[in-house]
């Protein structure tokens, strides 16, 4: 009943001001203003009452909710509606009845102008009702239309004003009742025609981006990419590197290209490089020689930063025989041009010609979103596995990241301790920081003293919980504003003493190589959930999680045991195979295990994870030939993890050996977990 006389109320009002000039004038002429005016007065303080009690009443979830100062500019004219009608009951005249369209115009006027110094204007709002993610140009757009209308309140209420003051009522109603309605038609048509055109180019837009990768656009305009103490890396910079880089990867003509370059910046500019040639990128997710050689299958050529790797068995092309950042500081005080160009000529990347920058443009927009590369998992620890990702997808899911971090973001300095080569530090650190406009401070943070150093500047710092735990407290914290954390558990007693330190609680990030990101969370408490993304969801049974992102093409089952809770969130359990992180680097227990049956004294094995001061590490039971038994020390321990280092990466070799009897087992053949953990409770 309630919702009825709202309609209703808000039906009659609407009549009753759209026929204000009409009703006006027959009355008048009919000589029924007596009965008219209370009419009108009752009719439009009952609104009144109503758009009063709605303003106050909270709206319910998910209600959509016209703008508040729509709401309010309706409750002024009604209110204006009364109070005219009122004094012209009180001194008998019809004069105070020909000002209600100059007070409709003023209203609009005020309203429409004011939403013009907020960030969204009051057009914007409406359209956001209908489609809530509105393009930069559709926002422009609603702006324009905005100041538009507050031109024609301007016009139409001073002309309303006029016919008022010259009190003719036939001139009055002609334009009131009559004229002003078809300026406010062409008004519409001519914005329905200019939105229509707007529409048709944004398709035409859209279908073309379906085409074409937004990376195409990271280099489009002027702007700092990447900065140190030294010198700063503009976009013409980075144009006039990859211009080098294609003329070196073109001379060698290899179509898989390993990425072995722990500069963010390097990365990103070898990474497009490569894709501009319709190449593909290999990224294998470490820089252990020993174990490149054994995968040189997997890629034609080495891009790399790292001396180490130039020098062996390999076939690399160098970006830089030193790291960008500590060769800028190891530069002597010279003439800044001088300086530059020694820069540019120890890493390799020269400066090219304009017009060699400039033909660069064009390649890149060929990159599409539909270019593939690869990346490798687990590969320091066993056969590598290769997940195929798409250019779009890590765009799209860039754009998630973006609108999630877009205000920490805005006028800050991202900072990194990760390296770009894994999955977390190529989205975080490239495609995140390259898409937003972000700049990155060059050199790689690997100490507390390091982050102290750091200018006066707003920052972002991505991280990881292995470097957290080594921070100094006791040195002073920069300007975060945000800190992002993944590749593992990071303790709420480190986290509440992150908080005091810089103010900043670190942001959680949940996800994996396939999947993509998938859930955050922002909590000094290890009891709080995970939330998942908007355009994340996931199917929870006994056998499977299933997760359905928007921004990777199929459906991914995952080896990780969660519990779902309400509003999204959930609640991680464990992994359900036996791949592992140490030091945020994935490491398969199962791979560590054969790699220790290669060993010709070791007939079976056993690897697990352990916990000595808050810091995780492998440990490994063996049964040897000789029957002996024992914690092995001293050159025989030595000796065994040199042999094990040619097929592992330091984080997966063994910190803990120990020989055994036999590998614990229960009764059906199984190995006993417990009992294997119980074998090095007492070891150092």
């Amino acid at each position: 009943m309630g919702r009825t006389l709202k309609v209703i109320s808000a039906l009659v009002t609407t009549l009753v001001t759209a026929l204000w000039p009409l009703i006006i004038f027959v009355s008048y002429t009919a000589d029924l203003l007596g009965y008219v005016l209370p009419l009108i007065a009752l009719i439009m303080g009952g609104r009144v009452v109503l758009i009063w009690r709605a303003h106050r009443r909270l709206p319910s979830q998910g209600e959509r909710q016209r703008p508040p100062s729509l709401v309010r500019a309706g409750l002024a004219i009604a209110a204006l509606a009364v109070v005219l009608s009122l004094l012209s009951i009180g001194f008998s005249t019809i004069g105070f009845m020909l000002y209600y369209p100059v007070a409709v115009n003023l209203t609009l006027l005020v309203v429409f102008a004011a939403s013009l110094k907020s960030e969204h204007s009051l057009v914007e709002r409406l359209a956001r009702l209908q489609d809530p993610h509105l393009s930069a140009r559709a926002v422009l757009y609603t702006r324009r239309v905005t100041q538009a209308w507050c031109l024609f309140f301007i016009g139409n209420g001073t002309i309303a004003m006029l016919t008022a003051l010259l009190g003719d009522l036939q001139i009055w109603t002609w334009w009131n009742g009559l004229l002003s309605y078809g300026a406010m038609g062409l008004m519409f048509g001519v914005e329905y025609l200019l939105r229509r055109r707007l529409q048709a180019k944004e398709r035409g837009q859209a279908a073309q981006n379906q085409q074409q990768s937004a990376l195409a656009t990271w280099l489009k305009e002027q702007r700092v990419i990447a900065y140190n103490h030294e010198r700063t890396f503009t976009t013409h910079d980075a144009l006039s590197s990859i211009a080098y880089l294609r003329q070196v990867l073109a001379a060698q003509q290899a179509q898989r290209v390993a990425l072995v370059i722990d500069c963010p910046y390097l990365f990103a500019l070898a990474f497009i490089a490569v894709l501009s040639l319709k190449c593909r990128p290999v990224i294998l997710g470490h820089h252990n020689e020993s174990l490149l050689l054994q995968q040189q299958e997997l890629f034609d050529l080495v891009l790399t930063d790292l001396p180490a790797l130039t020098t062996s068995q390999l076939k690399c092309c160098a970006l830089t025989t030193l790291e960008l950042a500590s060769q800028a500081a190891a530069l002597q005080k010279e003439p800044e041009r001088q300086k530059e160009q020694e820069v540019s000529e120890a890493l390799g990347l020269q400066a090219a010609p304009e017009a060699q920058a400039e033909q660069v443009v064009p390649a890149l927009q060929d990159i599409a979103p539909e270019d593939t590369f690869e990346l490798y998992t687990s590969g320091s620890t066993g056969t590598p596995k290769c997940v195929l990702k798409t250019v779009g997808e890590m765009e799209a899911e860039a754009q998630v990241l973006a609108e999630f971090f877009g205000k920490k973001l805005h006028g800050a300095t991202l900072i990194s301790t990760v390296f770009p080569y894994h999955m977390y530090g190529l989205t975080f650190s490239v495609f995140l920081p390259w898409s937003t406009q972000t700049p990155l401070y060059l050199p790689q943070i690997h100490y507390s003293e390091e982050l102290a150093a750091l200018p006066p500047h707003a920052y972002v710092l991505l991280s990881s919980p292995a470097f957290l735990k080594r921070l100094d407290f006791k040195l002073p914290s920069p300007k975060l504003n945000a800190i992002i954390l993944a590749g593992g558990p990071l303790s709420s007693k480190y986290r509440m003493r992150l908080s005091s330190w810089c103010g900043v609680t670190p942001t959680e990030i949940y996800g994996s190589t396939e999947a993509g990101v998938m859930a955050w969370r922002q909590a000094l408490s290890d009891d709080l959930p995970f939330t998942l993304f908007p355009d994340v969801s996931m199917e929870v049974t006994s056998e499977q999680v299933t997760v359905h992102s928007a921004h990777v093409a199929t459906t991914l089952s995952l080896d990780d045991r969660v519990e779902l809770g309400p509003a999204k969130t959930l609640k991680l359990l464990g992994r359900r195979d036996r791949i592992v992180k140490i030091a945020e680097k994935r490491i398969s227990l199962t791979a560590i295990e054969a790699a220790l049956m290669t060993l010709p004294e070791v007939k079976a094995a056993a690897a697990t994870v352990v916990t000595r001061h808050e810091r995780e590490f492998v440990a490994a039971a063996v049964v040897v030939t000789d029957g002996s038994q024992g914690l092995i020390t001293g050159a025989p321990y030595l000796c065994f993890r040199r042999e094990l280092a040619q097929v592992l990466e330091p984080h997966a070799l063994p910190r803990i050996l120990l020989k055994v009897a036999a590998i614990p087992e229960n009764a059906m053949g199984k190995r006993d977990l417990r009992a294997l953990n119980e074998l090095f409770a007492h070891t150092p």
